[in-house]
């Protein structure tokens, strides 16, 4: 994917004078946006009146562990992205990816976008699966792929400031912040049924992502610079 380092300006909508939620909102972060909060009202509200068992749904849609392959639950790596276990875990995860997710899909476009997102989501499934195969604890929830967003948005603009409330700061201290929670609460253990290992490891696929796609961008431009270089001597490219 193309990086563009110095045209890109980082600074939510909602510091804008006429504030709306999805003002600046790109097209798969708008449906991404309305997919993850959407069902999370029709399952709260469900749940509220007794139309559904709220833990029925999380057995069939989240992830399983030991059901995924044993009993060939694979789109469970996907559903379970879409689902969230309570209003702070939503609302943390859904303005992470508002935030980020929009200059992301800006930068990239939104195929690649997409494609990112899910890459770094199923990636920290599969992570959580290969630790624990046998679990029949049901994991919901987008933490992994919103982790990944974070990687990406700080190696894209690792020296921007970013405006959170009333707090501004470097993207490159707040990103360092995010992963030194995360490694604190890993390396103590912390028993409160949140996958921390795997918010990290979706932080280490979208950092890998990012800095392989740019590697392989740039050897492409190279060979392209090379192969063309007897050929245009008496033009200047822009």
């Amino acid at each position: 994917m193309k990086i563009n380092y110095e045209t890109v300006q980082v600074e939510p909508t909602c510091c804008s004078q006429t504030f709306s939620v999805l003002s600046g909102c790109t097209q798969y972060v708008k449906i991404l946006l309305f997919l993850n909060i959407g069902i999370f009202l029709a399952l709260s509200l469900s749940s509220r009146f007794g139309l559904v068992n709220i833990m029925d749904v999380f057995n069939t849609f989240g992830q399983v562990n030991s059901d995924l392959f044993a009993k060939f639950k694979i789109w469970q790596l996907f559903t379970s992205l879409f689902l969230h276990g309570g209003l702070l875990h939503i609302l943390n995860n859904m303005f992470a990816l508002w935030l980020f997710g929009v200059h992301l899909e800006k930068e990239w476009g939104s195929k690649n976008f997409l494609l990112f997102y899910f890459t770094c989501g199923v990636g920290s499934s599969l992570f959580s699966y290969a630790v624990e195969p046998f679990s029949s604890i049901p994991s919901i929830g987008a933490s992994g792929a919103i982790f990944g967003l974070i990687a990406a948005f700080g190696l894209i603009f690792a020296e921007k400031d970013l405006y959170l409330f009333f707090v501004t700061l470097k993207v490159k201290y707040f990103v360092l912040i995010c992963v030194g929670i995360e490694l604190f609460l890993c390396i103590m253990s912390v028993q409160d049924g949140i996958g921390h290992w795997s918010h990290l490891i979706g932080f280490v696929i979208g950092f890998l992502y990012v800095k392989i796609g740019d590697r392989i961008n740039n050897r492409r431009y190279s060979r392209f610079s090379v192969k063309t270089s007897g050929r245009f001597d008496n033009i200047e490219l822009d």
